[in-house]
């Protein structure tokens, strides 16, 4: 018969005794996870759960802890049944299920393996592009999105579709998003001029509980001296978010932090007025394709007049994606755009232009 492992909830016995207290306190207030004593918790696995395997513990855990703790936890299953399929559940084979009862290292319940993303990001193979945001005099730096791209090793660059996929395929999107945040911090500190501001897209689903989950980027922003009225995080609407309380969640914190918030590629996908009224962002970023189809359709040019015409009356800002022509840039301008981004403007660099290049170039479309 399958065990709870497969078919139901076991639960984890964890160890992991060396953590700080900060760190306790903030895996205490989780979901999935209650503590029974000092540096000990039990955390749910399989079911409704969000960890459906031990590997699932080590990722989150990868995520948030520095690899000393992780290496020095331990654990094992809470009342286990030696008749069931354990064994190879944890990542021993089948028929080793005595020895997954055992009291082991954590690592050696998830037997763990490298994985092409895991292995970029070890290596610090992941980089910062930066894209201008320039005022409506066209001429004007606003502001930088910080793009992210990998580098394999051979020197060739590894596009943002191509890491989430990866990321996706070894649930690895906690991690993924949480390098990601803090590499942009720390390259935008050493690159980008403190009187213009830094764009950080962010994947909801990936953040599991703001406060636990964004600490680390807390500290980096720290670190760096970075102001946090800097900073604009964009929520990345493509990952369809399905629980909007959650997704307010994460916005309030940044906003009590005293960050900005932004509501990416608005017009596109699952988005709608409702999920604008309930999130109130700072700032509204139009669509690359209902930017461009502006000037070719009726339909596209009203729906954008009456985007600005509801952020103008919110007090949000609105910024233009995808500008590619000067006629791109000359109607968004007239239909009341505050802000705007697009390779007419400049084009993904490692190091931010001081100056927009506007350059009509082909229609491309980044992330």
């Amino acid at each position: 018969m399958n065990c709870a492992c497969v078919s139901g909830t076991r639960v984890l016995q964890l160890e992991l005794s060396d953590a700080e207290d900060s760190f306790r306190e903030q895996l205490n207030a989780l979901d999935d996870w209650t503590s029974t004593g000092a540096g000990q918790w039990e955390v749910r696995i399989g079911g409704p759960s969000r960890f459906q395997k031990v590997d699932d513990v080590v990722r989150f855990l990868e995520a948030f802890t520095d690899a000393e703790l992780l290496d020095a936890a331990m654990s094992h299953w809470k009342d286990v049944n030696r008749g069931s399929c354990c064994g190879s559940v944890g990542g021993d084979n089948a028929g080793t299920t005595d020895r997954a009862c055992e009291r082991l290292r954590l690592l050696e319940f998830a037997a763990r393996t490298d994985t092409p993303l895991t292995k970029l990001l070890r290596e610090g193979r992941l980089e910062t592009r930066f894209q201008p945001v320039v005022l409506a005099d066209g001429e004007t730096v606003w502001g930088y999105e910080c793009l992210m791209r990998g580098i394999d090793e051979e020197g060739n660059l590894i596009t943002p579709d191509k890491l989430l996929s990866w990321a996706k395929a070894e649930n690895l999107l906690s991690m993924l998003d949480r390098v990601c945040r803090e590499t942009h911090l720390r390259n935008a500190a050493a690159k980008v001029p403190t009187d213009k501001v830094i764009l950080i897209n962010f994947i909801p689903t990936a953040i599991y509980e703001p406060a636990f989950c964004l600490q680390s980027t807390m500290k980096v922003v720290r670190k760096m001296n970075l102001q946090p009225h800097q900073i604009v995080f964009e929520v990345v609407e493509s990952e369809h978010v399905r629980d909007t309380d959650h997704l307010c969640k994460i916005l309030d914190y940044y906003r009590e932090s005293g960050f900005r918030t932004a509501l990416d590629d608005l017009g596109a996908g699952f988005s709608g007025l409702n999920m604008l009224a309930n999130l109130r962002p700072d700032m509204l970023k139009l669509d690359l394709e209902l930017v461009q189809g502006a000037a070719k359709h009726f339909a596209h040019k009203s729906i954008v007049q009456g985007l600005v015409n509801i952020a103008k009356d919110c007090g949000q800002t609105v910024l233009a994606e995808g500008i590619e022509t000067e006629a791109d840039f000359q109607l968004m301008k007239e239909l009341g755009v505050d802000l705007f981004q697009g390779y007419y403007f400049g084009k993904p660099e490692v190091d931010p232009v001081e100056t927009p290049a506007r350059l009509a170039v082909p229609t491309t479309t980044d992330c």
